[in-house]
């Protein structure tokens, strides 16, 4: 299991060799999150359910607000197989770094196959 930076994670997945699990609360994601190609919000508190729902073959970096909570979490997808790393510092790391980020209707406006949790392609 490897540590990212946020430029690192950013550069990988915008280069679609690796996709988000954004862990923060379904408000902190709706507020602002990665504008990145793929970002799954599977929260923190529904991952043991839904985590059967998440990409296989294709590595996961999970994100969260700080970065507490991403390395426990990966360890935990890891325990299923999963090809997880970890982002440090998380969105204020990210946001630190300024790298771009959207909110949940600016993202669902802009591409109508988003993967967000908005409902838009149910």
């Amino acid at each position: 299991m490897e540590a990212y930076s946020v430029v690192e994670a950013y550069r990988l997945c915008k280069e679609e060799k690796c996709v988000i699990l954004d862990v923060r609360t379904r408000s902190e994601f709706a507020e602002k999150y990665p504008d990145v190609p793929t970002v799954y919000p599977i929260f923190e508190k529904e991952l043991k359910e839904r985590w059967i729902t998440l990409p296989v073959n294709v590595k996961i970096l999970i994100f969260d607000t700080d970065g507490e909570k991403a390395n426990r979490i990966a360890i935990f997808l890891n325990g299923l197989e999963f090809d997880v790393d970890f982002i440090v510092g998380g969105m204020k790391e990210w946001e630190l770094k300024e790298l771009p980020v959207l909110s949940l209707d600016e993202k669902c406006l802009q591409n109508s196959t988003c993967k967000c949790s908005c409902g838009r392609n149910d």
